[in-house]
């Protein structure tokens, strides 16, 4: 069961790389394309850009913290640790995924109108990614184990 914990925590770990390479990728991917005019700017889509990725970031910002003082933090007090990092693990998985959407959805609206303010929003957003960066620290600080339970953890 040890190793199993182990396991699945470092599995996020890989995905959260993968999902960094991805947000980078497509970060340099963007970058050279409107650096090199290979793609031309769209003004008319400055607008609905500007409502897109605000509506967007807030929304990766707000709801996360809020699912998790719902389903995550409330609820932890009575499950076993298994119980923990498993629903913790759906969640960061889950919060990733939305942070990395809402990259693309930024870098997506830097290569239409080619407006350097996205560029900065993508920057705040990915430095948000590493600070939730699946560490088995955080669990063990998130949910008070005591030394019993970070024994079985790792």
């Amino acid at each position: 069961m040890h190793n199993l914990k182990i396991s699945s925590l470092k599995i996020l770990d890989n995905i959260f790389i993968v999902l960094l390479s991805l947000q980078l990728f497509f970060l340099i991917t963007f970058y050279f394309l409107v650096e090199n005019n290979f793609v031309t700017a769209h003004k008319e889509f400055e607008n609905i850009a500007r409502i897109i990725v605000m509506i967007i970031n807030a929304f990766v910002i707000i709801v996360p913290r809020v699912l998790y003082f719902r389903i995550i933090r409330k609820p932890a007090i009575s499950k076993k640790p298994n119980e923990k990092i498993k629903k913790y693990s759906n969640f960061i998985l889950f919060r990733m995924l939305l942070i990395t959407i809402a990259n693309v959805i930024n870098l997506t609206a830097f290569l239409l109108t080619h407006n350097y303010i996205y560029l900065l929003i993508f920057g705040i957003i990915l430095i948000l990614f590493f600070i939730y960066r699946p560490l088995i620290k955080n669990i063990i600080k998130e949910f008070n184990f005591n030394s019993v339970e970070k024994n079985s953890i790792g």
